[in-house]
């Protein structure tokens, strides 16, 4: 909600000012004006709003000179950012607000929990999509394992060295596109299948290389933050739907037959 300048509620906030001397008048505003200048002049690492329009406040007029990290170092900024919100403000509502869109009404814990677990899916594909091998690392269990078919369980180590290896700078560039079809939550925890669609593109100009399925993943809810324990990915070659759709009628054709024909001999011998 915002309350226009100048209303009753803001007034009473403010009514200890008009028992201030001048002199305390004047060490407030420098105590304010720093305070302002400081969030103007962050940079690096440190920045989190560019914000303009508080800074117009202050009498001198200056275009912050800023530095602005690469993606895959704000990223990881901007989740270490987000894990100690969880740390400080564990019992805080959970949001999953856009910015600029209307507020909503206050949600229950399971629609918070499904939030946060929402959150985590997107983090981890942003993060692969620009190899943040430390961030998606983050974002599991320590004793986490994926399961993929035709091969061995994958523990933490394992699934490290591999996406490791993946980062390298001659390594495919991938694009993935996730949709969760079912979530539950169930105390410390959750399962969600998911539909995934995976295309790596060589840098060498090669043809890519599209996989899709589906996972199943569950999470655990540990010190007060949702991360992945268990993954089971399902995904394959695109299927033919033209093939697959002859063979559906191929089968279904089958059925029909045998209904109306009966048993065959060698059942017909068996019985009689």
């Amino acid at each position: 909600m915002v309350l226009p300048l100048g209303s009753d509620w803001e007034r009473n906030m403010d009514e200890d000012i008009d028992a201030l001397s001048r002199e305390a008048l004047i060490a407030e505003v420098r105590k304010l004006r720093a305070a302002i200048r400081a969030h103007r002049d962050a940079s690096g690492q440190e920045l989190c709003w560019h914000h303009p329009a508080l800074w117009s406040l202050l009498p001198e007029q200056t275009s912050p000179d800023i530095a602005v990290p690469a993606w895959p170092q704000f990223m990881r900024g901007c989740v270490r950012y987000r894990q100690s919100l969880d740390e400080q403000a564990g019992d805080a509502p959970r949001i999953d607000q856009h910015f600029g869109e209307p507020s909503r009404p206050q949600r229950t814990d399971m629609e918070r929990d499904e939030a946060k677990i929402r959150e985590l899916a997107s983090t981890w594909m942003q993060a692969t999509k620009t190899q943040d091998v430390d961030v998606v690392l983050e974002l599991m269990t320590d004793d986490a394992v994926f399961l993929v078919a035709g091969r061995p369980p994958m523990r933490k180590p394992d699934f490290e060295a591999a996406a490791r290896a993946q980062a390298l700078a001659d390594a495919p560039r991938l694009e993935g596109h996730s949709e969760i079809r079912e979530l539950q939550v169930s105390g410390d925890w959750a399962f969600m299948w998911s539909e995934l669609s995976v295309v790596a593109t060589p840098l060498d100009g090669g043809p890519s290389t599209t996989r899709s399925g589906h996972t199943l993943s569950v999470c655990r809810r540990q010190g007060g933050r949702w991360l992945l324990a268990r993954d089971a990915n399902l995904l394959g070659p695109p299927a033919d739907e033209g093939r697959m759709a002859k063979a559906a009628r191929s089968l279904r054709n089958d059925s029909v037959r045998a209904t109306v024909q009966g048993p065959s001999l060698s059942q017909r011998s068996t019985k009689g």
